[in-house]
């Protein structure tokens, strides 16, 4: 997407591309984060980059991915295929990855990792209260081996079991962590993520309009301007969206929507505007395989289940 409260590194150039339509799980956005001194949630309104310097207790990252089984019937693993035209007249890239969710002795989502990467290489989710809390992920320096620190971003809560505020961090190796930006979001009375914003002005908003629990229109919002602008609306199977809820609101209608998308009806970021997906499921409804072929390449997602 855009701007987001994901990372879009993970999946290189085609996840900005193809995030806000197939399952290919925008597995970036993820959000994490830390706690004061005092123990009490920095406040998001009144606290600045320059002045919110506080500790965290980095993760085991080694022993998470370790102990991790996907209990029984649980989604395990996601590989995306993608051949991308970027222009009509550009060469086909192409890009093959998989990613195996985490879980906890709780059969709970605690991150998930790239297949065959180390263990630092994992987003590793956290809960406080049985709620989503943090999420971390390792960070380096281009072309520089070695982790140089962590993002981490934390949810804040007021009053619901919905998120008020995400704040973000930069953490040394140390612990030391700086806050970096402030995302507030909001949710209609259904708990549905509805629109998020950066309380600093910098980063564009973005405005989700729901039809039977899915995400049928995204729209932008210059933070300046108000100018509005079209991300993308879309069309929804029956089935359920096995990436539901897997990547902690993760600025995309995949994470965010009850069903399966099998149209995207105006999309002015692609050659192809409007595009149609065919979905394929197991014999228990489960979606296996989802596919998107247009004139600017192919999507195919696939989806295996821990039996």
């Amino acid at each position: 997407m855009k701007y987001t409260l994901v990372n879009k590194s993970f999946w290189s150039k085609t996840s900005r591309d193809s995030i806000k339509y197939l399952v290919v799980i925008a597995f970036l956005a993820l959000i994490i984060s830390c706690k004061n001194k005092d123990n009490s949630v920095v406040t998001p309104e009144l606290t600045y980059a320059a002045d919110s310097l506080i500790k965290v207790v980095i993760p085991d990252f080694e022993s998470i991915v370790n102990k991790s089984v996907t209990p029984f019937g649980k989604l395990d693993q996601f590989t995306r295929d993608v051949t991308q035209r970027y222009t009509p007249d550009s060469e086909l890239f192409k890009n093959s990855s998989t990613i195996r969710f985490l879980y906890d002795s709780e059969a709970r989502i605690i991150g998930f990792i790239g297949s065959n990467a180390p263990s630092s290489n994992a987003w590793v989710y956290e809960y406080k209260n049985n709620l989503p809390y943090r999420i971390f992920r390792a960070t380096g320096e281009y072309g520089t081996p070695g982790i140089k620190g962590y993002m981490m971003n934390e949810f804040v809560y007021k009053s619901s079991k919905t998120p008020d505020f995400i704040l973000e961090y930069y953490v040394k190796l140390s612990g030391d962590a700086w806050l970096s930006s402030r995302i507030q979001m909001f949710h209609d009375k259904e708990g549905r993520l509805i629109e998020t914003r950066d309380v600093n002005k910098f980063a564009v908003r973005e405005r989700y309009t729901y039809t039977d629990g899915n995400v049928t229109m995204m729209e932008a919002v210059d933070p300046k301007t108000n100018q509005v602008s079209l991300l993308g609306s879309y069309k929804y199977d029956n089935k359920q969206n096995p990436i539901k809820g897997m990547f902690w609101y993760s600025s995309s209608n995949l994470d965010l929507s009850a069903n399966n998308i099998i149209e995207i009806m105006e999309n002015p970021h692609y050659l192809s505007p409007r595009q149609q997906f065919e979905n394929s499921y197991d014999d228990q409804g489960r979606l296996i395989l989802q596919s998107r072929v247009q004139t600017d390449g192919w999507d195919l997602g696939k989806f295996k289940y821990k039996n």
